[in-house]
């Protein structure tokens, strides 16, 4: 079986690049995410940064994910460039990812409890249900859902809360490597920090890349930000060193936005 050979999701200079296309999407980024080393990623819409997420999260280009052009990628110790299909299948179990927007692809006629458990049965029609009952109610509390919230039907939630039951999904196989694109989406206002608190926990065991709006998000995840800007890596560091010393016109607008008015 693929089993992880190394708590780390490295990526060094890598080049990505949607799948048929020419023209590079990411060019050169790199980092390194490990258990208490979390990597929050910043930048502007059409930056790259859901693309390197999906590269990291072993998506394909069969799956709308990007095609690996130059560098390398590795998740756990596999580097993704020699991994089979059932290779890949198997890593995937370690290998947690909740998309942007990934509460649009719940289906909606589905409850709570089935939708977060799906990815137990997926892999194991005959998994203990007792067993998937304790994995659901452990993904759920780490999101800060209550348990009451297992037999509602998706279609009945808000945005934020089927934006949290995304990432319990994402969750519930007790991942190594956790991947989150922008995971406080649609949240209250009052429920975001909580579950900012809670990738920042869960980062202390597993390794942890996420896609971030804001410089305090990053700061609630902990750990180190890079900053992309039409696909390059334009700051690399603790974000409140790279603010501090901006050394990018992008770098330096994140940083005026948090500066008090005059």
């Amino acid at each position: 079986m693929t089993e992880p050979t190394h708590a780390a999701i490295r990526v060094h200079d890598a080049s990505l690049a949607h799948a048929g296309a020419t023209g590079l999407v990411v060019r050169g980024a790199s980092l390194v995410a490990e258990p208490g080393a979390p990597i929050t990623v910043l930048g502007p819409t059409g930056s790259g940064k859901s693309t390197l997420l999906d590269a990291i999260a072993l998506r394909t280009p069969k799956e709308g994910g990007p095609e690996l052009h130059g560098g390398s990628i590795a998740v756990l110790g596999h580097d993704v460039r020699g991994l089979g299909p059932r290779a890949r299948t198997r890593l995937l179990a370690f290998v947690g990812h909740a998309q942007q927007r990934g509460s649009e692809h719940l289906d909606g006629t589905l409850t709570v409890g089935d939708v977060v458990a799906s990815p137990i049965f997926d892999r194991d029609p005959r998994f203990d249900r007792a067993e998937a009952g304790i994995a659901v109610a452990g993904a759920l509390d780490a999101v800060r859902l209550p348990l009451g919230m297992l037999d509602r039907h998706v279609f009945e939630l808000s945005r934020g809360q089927r934006q949290r039951v995304s990432l319990a999904r994402a969750l519930v196989l007790d991942p190594r490597a956790l991947v989150v694109d922008d995971p406080i989406s649609g949240l209250d206002p009052v429920v975001a920090p909580d579950v900012l608190e809670g990738l920042r926990e869960l980062a202390r065991t597993r390794a942890v890349v996420a896609v971030v709006r804001t410089p305090h998000q990053a700061r609630a995840i902990g750990g180190s930000s890079i900053v992309l800007h039409r696909g390059r890596v334009v700051g690399a560091g603790a974000i409140d060193a790279l603010l501090a010393d901006p050394r990018h016109p992008y770098v330096e607008a994140l940083a005026r936005a948090e500066r008090p008015a005059a």
